[in-house]
C-alpha cells in the first residue's frame, strides 16, 4: 500500500541520514537551540518540539566577547563539588527519560553546579533527527542524487515482502553505499578535519 511504501522510504531516508552524520568532519546537519537558565535549577528539559537527535556542543553566553564552551561531566562525578560558582566552571550532562503519559522520549541537560543567577543563555549545537515525509508533496534533498539510496532500499523492502529476488538491487545498493561513504566525509575537501589542541585556549582549569 501507499502507507507501507511511505514507511519504507522514511526508514531508508533515516538509514541514509545516519550514514551521512556518521562521516565525521564538517557536519552535514547542524541546528542551534537556546534556552535561558533559572536560578538554582539543575535540570532543563529540551522541548519535544525540537527535533533533537545528537548533541555536538554546549555554549554559555556570559555576556563577554564570545560564549564559553561547556564540558560534560561523567556520571561518577555527579556529586563532586567544584570550586567557585557561576557558569564559568559549570559542566553539563545529557540524559533523558520516557514520559509515562505520552510515551515520548524527552532529553534533558543537567548543569552542575546549578546556575546562581537567572537569565543566562545556554545554546545547544545539535543534529536534528531525520525528517519524516508525510505527503506526496514533501521533498528531501539527497544532495548529488544520493536520495537514490533511499529509493533502492525501499524497493528492496517491497521485494522482500513479495518474496522476490533482491540480488540486483542489493548490488546497486552496495555501489551507492560505497559512493556515499567515499564522498560524505569530504564535505569541506579544501580543509579537512585536524586534531584540536585545547591546552592553549583553556583559561580556567575547572572547565576541563
Amino acid at each position: 500500500t501507499n502507507d507501507e511504501i511511505n514507511r519504507y522510504l522514511n526508514e531508508s531516508i533515516s538509514e541514509l541520514y545516519d550514514m551521512l552524520i556518521s562521516c565525521k568532519g564538517q557536519e552535514w546537519y547542524m541546528e542551534r537551540h537556546t534556552f535561558v537558565t533559572v536560578a538554582n535549577q539543575h535540570d532543563y528539559l529540551i522541548s519535544t518540539n525540537i527535533p533533537f537527535y545528537i548533541l555536538l556542543g554546549v555554549d554559555a553566553d556570559l555576556g563577554g566577547s564570545s560564549p564559553i564552551p561547556l564540558r560534560p561531566y561523567m556520571l561518577d562525578e555527579r556529586h563532586d563539588r567544584w570550586l567557585g560558582s557561576g557558569l564559568q566552571r559549570a559542566r553539563y550532562r545529557l540524559s533523558g527519560s520516557v514520559d509515562p503519559v505520552s510515551g515520548v522520549y524527552q532529553h534533558r541537560i543537567t548543569l552542575k553546579p546549578a546556575p546562581t543567577a537567572a537569565g543566562t543563555n545556554i545554546t545547544l549545537l545539535y543534529i536534528p533527527h531525520a525528517p519524516i515525509l508525510d505527503n506526496d508533496a514533501d521533498v528531501w534533498d539527497g544532495f548529488n542524487g544520493w536520495e537514490e539510496y533511499a529509493i533502492v532500499d525501499a524497493a528492496i523492502k517491497c521485494l522482500e515482502k513479495e518474496e522476490s529476488s533482491t540480488i540486483a538491487l542489493e548490488r546497486r545498493k552496495e555501489r551507492l553505499m560505497e559512493r556515499i561513504e567515499g564522498l560524505a566525509a569530504s564535505h569541506d575537501n579544501g580543509f579537512p578535519e585536524r586534531v584540536v589542541d585545547i591546552t592553549g585556549r583553556v583559561i580556567d582549569p575547572y572547565i576541563l
